[in-house]
């Protein structure tokens, strides 16, 4: 009786699905959400699914991508195998979808930046929004502080060895300055004034 309670309780959701570059697969971000919580998931529910977009058959379940709702999922515009999810959690994750593993991750924690609350120094900053850039070689987050992350492809060894595009390997990769580290736009998130 109480087992079977608690599972009525429990809904599984698909929070975000997106297509490969070759429409060749669908990919789809789903968790189990407790009703009462209904924002916050079951430990451990998370899952990317990729799925043959023809058949509709299921080729790999990827579990545990995210410890929270992972609202952000684009893949790489000329390589159909790079998948990128990033979530409420604060953490970012690019995935090999051959593989079936993560290339690349980064945990998104305010360090930097301004701040309303001291205490939010070492909070993290869960993911918003993101896309490549055209070209394929940066990708671009929002996150719900306000600020913006930018990651270059090539500046992560794993990726750009695994990445299809050659043109992107003879591009000049150069470290930015350590004033970049992370860029935070104040008045992105201010409240708009009207004059009347």
């Amino acid at each position: 009786g109480n087992a079977a309670n608690q599972k009525a309780d429990i809904v599984t959701q698909c929070d975000v699905a997106t297509w490969t570059a070759d429409d060749s697969k669908v990919v789809t971000s789903q968790t189990s959400v407790a009703k009462a919580k209904d924002t916050d998931i079951i430990p451990g529910s998370h899952i990317l699914y990729i799925w043959d977009s023809k058949s509709g058959d299921c080729l790999i379940g990827l579990p545990r991508a995210h410890d929270k709702l992972c609202p952000v999922l684009f893949t790489h515009p000329f390589d159909s195998t790079i998948l990128v999810s990033a979530g409420a959690d604060g953490s970012a994750k690019i995935w090999d979808l051959e593989a079936g593993k993560c290339i690349f991750s980064h945990l998104n924690v305010h360090n930097h930046g301004a701040l309303e609350n001291l205490t939010d120094r070492g909070k993290k900053c869960g993911y918003l929004d993101g896309s490549f850039s055209p070209d394929g070689l940066h990708l671009v987050l929002t996150d719900d502080s306000g600020r913006v992350t930018i990651i270059d492809v090539l500046g992560t060894e794993e990726l750009a060895s695994s990445c299809a595009s050659q043109r992107a390997l003879e591009c000049d990769s150069t470290k930015a300055p350590t004033w970049m580290l992370e860029q935070y736009f104040a008045n992105d998130y201010y409240d708009l004034f009207y004059d009347a």
